[in-house]
């Protein structure tokens, strides 16, 4: 059984099968140590009825997909989640929301390592609002945090040459990056939603993890917008994130504005 945020109960049936290995390498979301990177396909399924007596005279469907090719050098990969709702009342469908990313990573000799990345979210006459903003920590660009332009579907576009010193500093791993970010709005059914073509950013981090071979990665950034809007501003943040366990997680704003489970989440594997 599943309930929405309309405490609507419909009967369900979950559906996943997985053709998935995991190839031991190091260095991609760490500065070195031993990650598992997921290389095949797997997918899940959640299907809904709504029972009329319980208030919910509807269909509910959602899914997810991962796809990835992994080796000791290298991974690409793609993860998508859908919902979508019909609605037999008033007919059509409403409340459909996506979110996904598909990237791909290249270590070549002495240290560096290249990421490449696009990221996408939004829906389309969701039950629940739902507005995507630029300024996110999360799904966002660095250096637009102060930008209260919204819409409802998001994409922003990552890419991201890194350096790793080869010996440990009594015991701290160490490396520096240099990135680029742009991604841009539509307006969409989110409430005063605007389109914005182009943003953008670039910049430079220190990276760091300690112990030498922890997973967590300590990173400084130093941003520099681009834009005209004025709420664009040299930027710097500190974070420590662990994102071994998972290709991809949805910004925060795309779950509060979902009606059921992800699929992905419904299982007991997931990405590493």
């Amino acid at each position: 059984m599943c309930a929405s945020s309309f405490e609507v109960v419909r009967p369900a049936v979950v559906v996943g099968a997985r053709m998935v290995r995991f190839v031991a390498a190091r260095g991609f979301e760490t500065l070195g140590a031993v990650e598992d990177l997921g290389s095949g396909v797997q997918v899940g399924g959640l299907a809904g009825r709504g029972v009329p007596a319980w208030g919910a005279n509807d269909v509910y469907l959602a899914g997810t997909l991962y796809a990835g090719r992994a080796g000791p050098t290298s991974l690409a990969g793609f993860q998508l989640e859908l919902e979508g709702r019909r609605d037999f009342d008033v007919g059509g469908w409403n409340g459909l929301i996506a979110s996904g990313r598909m990237a791909w990573y290249r270590k070549h000799g002495g240290g560096w390592l290249l990421r490449v990345g696009d990221e996408f979210s939004g829906g389309t006459r969701t039950r629940l609002p739902l507005q995507l903003t630029l300024g996110d920590r999360q799904g966002g660009l660095r250096g637009h945090h102060g930008s209260t332009l919204a819409g409802a579907w998001r994409n922003v576009a990552r890419f991201e040459e890194r350096w790793v010193r080869g010996t440990p500093v009594r015991n701290v791993a160490l490396g520096l990056a240099g990135f680029g970010e742009a991604g841009s709005l539509w307006a969409g059914s989110a409430p005063y939603g605007r389109s914005i073509p182009f943003r953008g950013s670039v910049g430079a981090s220190v990276l760091a993890a300690y112990p030498a071979g922890s997973r967590r990665l300590l990173r400084l950034d130093v941003a520099v917008p681009s834009g005209r809007d004025g709420n664009r501003a040299l930027a710097v943040r500190v974070s420590a994130e662990q994102m071994t366990g998972r290709f991809w997680q949805e910004p925060a704003e795309v779950p509060r504005a979902r009606t059921g489970p992800v699929p992905s989440t419904l299982f007991t594997w997931r990405v590493r």
